[in-house]
């Protein structure tokens, strides 16, 4: 159940409808109940195996940037994983940094001060 939750925030925030998520969920739970030793969502991601599922381009792309979010962070230390995650791997500092607004100060802030802490 741990990586569940937070997998299903990522494929909502990427736009995956709820029917499709739902028949992950599914799938997953069907998993975990053949063998006990965790919840499978990641599993079902990776071999997408799931009767009646769309956007499976989408869903495979979302797999392979989690994967590749692993590897980054067992190759790398903390400080390094941050940084990457920040300015490289994702748009986040990009998108606050081209904006004035209040709230996008705040969040540049705070990812500057990630950034320092973890050096």
């Amino acid at each position: 159940m741990k990586s569940m939750i937070s997998i299903i925030r990522i494929l909502q925030e990427y736009g995956i409808t709820e029917q499709n998520i739902s028949k992950i969920n599914y799938e997953a739970m069907i998993r975990a109940k053949i063998q006990t030793d965790g919840d499978y969502m990641y599993d079902v991601l990776s071999d997408l195996k799931v009767d009646g599922l769309t956007q499976t381009t989408e869903l495979n792309e979302i797999y392979l940037m989690i994967q590749s979010f692993m590897e980054l962070a067992r190759d790398n230390s903390p400080s390094q994983l941050i940084y990457q995650l920040i300015r490289t791997k994702t748009g986040i500092y990009k998108k606050i940094s081209n904006d004035d607004s209040m709230e996008n100060f705040i969040e540049r802030q705070f990812l500057n001060d990630c950034n320092r802490y973890c050096n």
